[in-house]
């Protein structure tokens, strides 16, 4: 097999994963992609573990999933990890997957949260 080939070959699957991968970033963190810090992230992991409305049986479509799937995927292969995570699961008020929601930027959360959303949140709640 040529070596060349193979290297174009590569270099057409690299760059189709990238551009996925910025699409994703895009559509969980807006096209500034920027992430909170990691200390943030954490503190407001420990609010949302410990919070009654993080729900393991939130009803989603196979569509919803396999978006959700990718931003995962694309979380994890930034190093986007906090203590903890795997007791994340679904905000009961306003939907979010909590292992994404806590690493986008307040302005961002705070955005995408309907007056419904905002009176019905606990008043410890990190995201208000």
């Amino acid at each position: 097999m040529n070596l060349n080939w193979i290297w174009a070959k590569k270099f057409a699957e690299d760059a189709k994963r990238i551009a996925h991968g910025a699409k994703v970033i895009s559509e969980w963190l807006g096209d500034g992609g920027q992430v909170v810090d990691s200390d943030i992230a954490q503190d407001r992991a420990n609010v949302c573990i410990k919070c009654p409305h993080n729900i393991s049986s939130f009803p989603i479509t196979k569509a919803v999933a396999m978006a959700i799937k990718s931003h995962l995927e694309v979380k994890n292969e930034m190093g986007l990890r906090v203590e903890g995570e795997k007791r994340l699961n679904t905000c009961e008020f306003c939907g979010c997957v909590l292992r994404l929601l806590i690493w986008e930027p307040q302005d961002r959360v705070i955005s995408h949260l309907t007056d419904l959303e905002k009176t019905k949140s606990p008043d410890y709640c990190w995201k208000l």
